[in-house]
């Protein structure tokens, strides 16, 4: 195998594809980051980097690279929905729950469907409430996406375990007003 350095970016591409080609993809991996720290034009630098995290996931099945290649170009692009959805995936593979968390709210940032925002709070809470064992974060989720959808009954039923399992009665009897409330009249 080939030492790889600095230089002509052309020529670490090519290494690139040649790796690629005979299937050493640990080599490959090397040229390609390589290549990313010799282009200076955003869009390339996120276009490798994607394709970096691509062979760390798929070839080389070492998915905390891949978060970390997935990351590095969303410092880049924070709004690309395709990045958040691969370091989603890669989270979700990993069980790094609270960066899963992370994601998952940064896609509720961008979108822009009030039904979709609410599945993705409901998706936040369950994280947090079933795998982190964080009982008031999930409660925040849940509120929010109960807010933004009130036909989202598991997420009112969480909300009520929750506030049940802490004894918050108050904020339980004031729960149930408001989801009553947002029933339609003819109910």
């Amino acid at each position: 195998a080939l030492e790889i350095t600095g230089g002509d970016a052309e020529a670490l591409r090519n290494r690139a594809d040649v790796y690629l080609q005979k299937g050493e993809h640990e080599e490959a991996a090397k040229a390609l980051a390589c290549l990313v720290e010799t282009t200076d034009e955003d869009a390339e630098r996120v276009a490798l980097y994607l394709e970096l995290g691509d062979l760390y996931t798929k070839e080389l099945v070492e998915h905390k690279k891949a978060a970390d290649a997935y990351a590095a170009a969303l410092a880049i692009e924070p709004e690309n929905r395709n990045l958040l959805t691969r370091l989603m995936q890669t989270y979700t593979a990993t069980k790094n729950y609270p960066g899963l968390v992370e994601v998952v709210l940064q896609i509720a940032d961008l979108e822009t469907d009030t039904m979709k925002v609410a599945r993705y709070y409901q998706t936040a809470a369950m994280i947090n409430d079933q795998e982190l064992g964080r009982p008031e974060e999930a409660r925040e989720y849940y509120e929010m996406a109960i807010e933004s959808d009130p036909s989202l009954m598991k997420s009112f039923e969480a909300l009520a375990r929750i506030l049940t399992e802490k004894g918050e009665w108050e904020d339980l009897a004031k729960a149930y007003e408001e989801m009553l409330g947002r029933l339609p009249a003819d109910v």
